[in-house]
């Protein structure tokens, strides 16, 4: 599975991240991420759970927002000298929206 160990790596560090994610098979502009878990959905799929603080989006956004982020539509992915704290409103033990945690921060 790509970027798994990188991702790991910035969420137990809690060290800010920038990717380029695949839209339409072209790669859009850096976000800049706080990634907070990496969780297993329902049908198996591993998915990036992330509070984007800046950069390309595909939707209207008023930063930071919540979004999960497809592992093989990363293009690129770089940690980066940053850390975060923990976003106060991340629950890992939300079983609507995790399946199954791989790994988050703070735990």
């Amino acid at each position: 599975m790509p970027w798994i160990d990188e991702l790991t790596a910035a969420i137990s560090g809690q060290r800010v991240i920038s990717l380029r994610y695949l839209r339409n098979h072209n790669a859009a502009g850096p976000r800049t991420v706080q990634p907070h878990a990496l969780f297993q959905t329902s049908t198996g799929e591993i998915r990036l759970d992330a509070v984007q603080v800046a950069g390309d989006t595909s939707r209207d956004a008023i930063f930071p927002a919540w979004r999960a982020f497809d592992l093989t539509l990363i293009a690129d992915l770089e940690l980066l000298d940053d850390d975060f704290d923990r976003d106060p409103t991340f629950n890992p033990d939300n079983p609507r929206k995790y399946h199954r945690l791989v790994v988050h921060c703070g735990g």
